[in-house]
């Protein structure tokens, strides 16, 4: 079975990404859907630096999943609540092309600025969810 390899979150981490570690891993998780931030990659909880190892048999992001009903969900964003195909687009022309290239799967058409937007929001733009590989946010129990 694949693991999830570091360089696969790597682009999420300048946004403050949540990890889903199994009971009793962490020494302060107390039930089995606690959430960890992962800030720094160091320390023996999250990497072990000096074997440039990633534990990712044991911890997965927490993600969106790229669907119609997350993209059109309001989120609050550095310019006010606006929907996520808003936040990533500069017109209503804009966020219909937008919405087709994100659903189809089609991320490289899309400009640079758009793709950190969506990783800003945790969205899965490298199927890691379907793959097993990560957490739906949907699913955890809030």
């Amino acid at each position: 079975m694949r693991q999830l390899q570091l360089h696969e979150i790597a682009a999420y981490l300048p946004y403050k990404l949540k990890m889903y570690a199994p009971y009793g891993f962490s020494p302060n998780a107390k039930e089995s859907t606690e959430v960890h931030r992962v800030v720094y990659l160091t320390g023996d909880l999250y990497a072990d630096i000096e074997n440039d190892t990633f534990r990712g048999d044991v911890f997965k992001p927490i993600l969106r999943p790229m669907s119609e009903s997350e993209l059109c969900k309001t989120v609050h964003t550095d310019m006010g609540e606006c929907t996520v195909l808003d936040y990533i687009a500069t017109s209503k022309k804009d966020s219909q092309q937008n919405a087709r290239f994100l659903l189809s799967g089609k991320y490289d058409q899309l400009e640079h600025w758009k793709i950190e937007r969506l990783r800003h929001l945790h969205f899965d733009l490298d199927s890691l969810i379907p793959d097993g590989l990560a957490i739906d946010k949907n699913t955890l129990n809030q």
